[in-house]
């Protein structure tokens, strides 16, 4: 397999040579006693490396810092505003646009993002429509996937700190895992809804402003679920569904309409 190639290591003939250009947003916070304050940015940074492998791409440095207001109250959290995001992230785009990029796909890592990194998108695309801009959420790609639930119990493995982020955690090889300190998070049911949070009725969500109001812990789920075969196998389906579109798109030679 391919050496990954990381675009702040390469000079600037390699660089020209760029058609595709991974980006992992991740963050810094409490992800449980069991799992490192860095699980995002762990997990965003080996799939970019994994994908780009497979379509000859650079991934550039990772985020490390998100949107991570939810959190602030736990131990291990660094947060940014939302505006500084939005703007560091279109900042990091345009500069992609500008060189010539054909291609930029951001892998995110934290829910806490997805508004910074939409608009930012947004804003870039306007300045340099030419230069497409993908952005995908990582867990979204097993979302609807029978064979990665069925690895886990009552939450499919989902939440943040839960049993799927701690086995990818895990598989990658990177930060360190403590199963012998995992609890279980059950999410509270609240008074009046009648189903856990933050999975709501009709597609109605509350805004919370702890963690602490969705699990009464820092996070949720069951992580001693994990082990590093099960993040494996979600690597692996994460980062071929990641690939597929990426080669959709470049067969479609990189033209959203003709």
């Amino acid at each position: 397999m391919p050496k990954t190639r990381f675009f702040n290591e390469l000079n600037g003939t390699e660089l020209k040579k760029a058609d595709v250009v991974l980006l992992p947003l991740g963050s810094t916070e409490f992800h449980g006693e069991h799992a490192p304050a860095g699980t995002d940015s762990i997990i965003a940074n080996q799939i970019c490396k994994e994908v780009a492998e497979k379509v000859d791409g650079l991934v550039l440095p990772v985020v490390h810092y998100g949107y991570s207001r939810l959190h602030e109250d736990d131990p291990g959290t660094v947060t940014i505003r939302a505006s500084v995001l939005t703007d560091m992230l279109c900042d990091i785009l345009c500069s992609l646009g500008k060189q010539q990029v054909r291609c930029v796909m951001i892998v995110n890592a934290h829910d806490g993002n997805i508004p910074a990194m939409t608009i930012a998108a947004l804003e870039a695309r306007k300045k340099y429509p030419e230069m497409l801009v993908l952005m995908t959420t990582w867990w979204e790609a097993t979302r609807h996937d029978e064979s990665v639930k069925q690895l886990f119990g009552k939450y499919g493995g989902k939440g943040h700190g839960g049993g799927e982020e701690t086995a990818v955690v895990m598989a990658s090889g990177i930060g360190y895992v403590d199963l012998n300190k995992a609890e279980q998070a059950e999410m509270i049911t609240h008074q009046g809804i009648g189903i856990p949070a933050p999975f709501l009725k009709n597609d109605f969500t509350i805004a919370f402003s702890r963690m602490q109001e969705i699990t009464g812990k820092g996070f949720e789920g069951y992580p001693e679920e994990a082990t590093p075969e099960k993040g494996r196998f979600i690597l692996d389906k994460v980062v071929e569904n990641h690939v597929h579109f990426i080669r959709e798109l470049e067969s479609a030679q990189w033209k959203l309409h003709t």
